[in-house]
């Protein structure tokens, strides 16, 4: 938990500066202008941290604006946030320089953040505290959208350390250098398209306890907007703050404030943007846990793993939602129980395209509609919701197609493709074709026959048997493929089919008719 409000503060802190749009004049009168332009969004801040609940806001001293040649020199006041249960984020004061953008709603900026900053447990000891040697934060400004539209941000030799009840450090995170940016271009409707991305190298997790615990090569974060909307989120935000205000404290939802909340809701993720995607990914990754008591050390290790999410065409209402997560080069040391059959690369790629989301948020709005008003008919308002939904997801085409999602080791490998199609004239709603590329699965069998055999504890050995028969079973229904796979493994193959009598098919045999394969543990 210390360490989520740690960093939560930490970014709080760095954007606290950045809404200082100011008048195009660099003059005494423009900085009197600029001074309470930041005073407001300060206050904004203030009315955001409060609303929390069990935290303050909390600025000590004035806000200074001076021009000085072709820019504003911009120093807040002392920002602190309290907490109820006594302890305080020390942020400090932070500075800027301000200077008019290439038009009159844009403003260059750069800033310095104050160090250290120090979280202050209710005791009036250090719990925790963030120091860098270097940093580079510059960017420019949209005052009619509020946010950057450009960002360029550098941190070197950035030292997070968590302190334990004796005030000694008890956890410390280096990052030798982090950085990220973002780089908006506008179109000719008024939204914005472009980029984002965040990157740290070489990151480190210690205590005295666990030197060198944990250490991450490097981090990728990479996001990706089109078509995005200011006046949308700025209308959401706006109908948010209203609502809030509208309820009392503590008070139970009323029909029509869920309504509005679902409409709200709904109609901000399908309106805000025509599209985006987020993707993390961490290279190098390893735990080192050292030896204790009779437990040796251990190292577990991956060379990548990445996920992604990403959503598209909201615009024309034909939307697709991809996922994706993957990791490869996965290793233990000292080995572990059955790592011979532990898949050391994984690969999941599932894309769900010709989504009718309108019609769907019409249901869902009728259906919650009809749910509130009749407490004795919810049930009934849900069971017709659920036989419509095939019906719109029929007349829309929808689809599910997995690509290329894999699993498997050295020994064996899975590989496998397919689409789902949604058909109200199917039994199950849907009819669909894979196949499925099994690699290796002679080797798989000999070593799950190995471990059956040379298990001591009854359950594990009655699950391995219990997988030993269900894969014997897939061996022998597969198709043998010439020649073998780059290595040097056989490969079976498995064409799977949903009919629209409902049946599974494997190799044209009804699965159900295949023992050991329906029901595996």
């Amino acid at each position: 938990m210390m360490t989520a409000r740690l960093f939560s503060l930490s970014l709080l802190s760095v954007l606290m500066i950045s809404t200082a749009p100011a008048s195009a004049a660099v003059d005494p009168a423009g900085a009197d202008a600029v001074k309470k332009l930041v005073a407001d969004y300060l206050d904004t801040q203030k009315n955001t941290v409060n609303a929390d609940g069990d935290m303050t806001m909390v600025t000590k001293g004035d806000i200074i604006v001076k021009a000085a040649g072709d820019y504003y020199a911009t120093t807040l006041p002392h920002i602190s946030i309290q907490y109820d249960d006594g302890s305080v984020f020390e942020i400090g004061t932070i500075t800027a320089n301000i200077s008019p953008g290439d038009a009159p709603n844009l403003w260059k900026m750069t800033w310095a953040l104050p160090q250290p900053m120090t979280m202050i447990g209710a005791n009036k000891k250090p719990e925790a505290r963030v120091t860098f040697d270097d940093q580079a934060l510059s960017g420019v400004w949209h005052s009619d959208i509020n946010t950057f539209v450009q960002l360029n941000a550098r941190y070197k030799n950035i030292v997070a350390t968590v302190y334990d009840e004796k005030n000694a450090p008890d956890v410390t995170v280096t990052l030798p250098e982090a950085r990220f940016g973002i780089n908006l271009k506008q179109g000719a409707n008024g939204n914005w398209s472009g980029p984002s991305h965040y990157t740290a190298s070489n990151i480190t997790v210690e205590s005295p306890q666990e030197p060198g615990f944990v250490k991450i090569g490097k981090i990728d974060a990479i996001g990706e907007i089109t078509d995005f909307s200011p006046a949308m989120a700025k209308d959401f935000e706006d109908k948010i703050s209203a609502m809030s205000e509208s309820m009392a404290t503590g008070a139970v939802p009323s029909a029509g404030h869920v309504q509005g909340m679902y409409d709200l809701v709904l109609s901000y993720v399908g309106n805000i943007c025509d599209s985006m995607l987020t993707k993390f990914s961490m290279h190098d990754f390893q735990v080192n846990a050292p030896a204790k008591g009779e437990e040796p050390a251990q190292k577990f290790s991956l060379q990548t793993i990445s996920a992604a999410f990403g959503m598209k065409g909201f615009r024309s209402n034909d939307v697709s939602l991809n996922m994706s997560l993957d990791y490869d080069g996965f290793m233990a040391e000292p080995k572990l129980d059955q790592s011979e059959t532990i898949p050391t690369e994984s690969r999941i790629d599932i894309t769900i395209q010709k989504v009718p989301y309108n019609e769907l948020v019409e249901l869902g709005r009728s259906t919650l509609k009809s749910s509130m008003e009749s407490g004795a008919g919810a049930e009934l308002a849900g069971l017709q919701a659920m036989m419509l939904i095939p019906q719109l997801l029929t007349n829309a085409g929808t689809s599910v197609n997995i690509k290329d999602t894999s699993f498997g080791n050295d020994l064996y490998g899975l590989k496998m493709n397919g689409d789902v199609i949604a058909n109200m004239q199917s039994v199950l709603s849907a009819t669909g074709k894979a196949r499925i590329e099994v690699a290796g699965i002679d080797k798989l069998i000999a070593e799950v026959k190995k471990q059956s055999e040379t298990a001591t504890d009854p359950a594990v050995k009655q699950q391995m048997g219990e997988v030993l028969a269900g894969l014997t079973m897939l061996q022998m229904v597969g198709q043998q493929q010439p020649g073998t796979d780059e290595k040097g493994r056989a490969v079976r193959t498995y064409d799977i089919e949903l009919t629209k009598e409902g049946q599974m098919l494997m190799n044209g045999t009804d699965m159900t008719t295949l023992p050991g394969l329906m029901k595996q543990p």
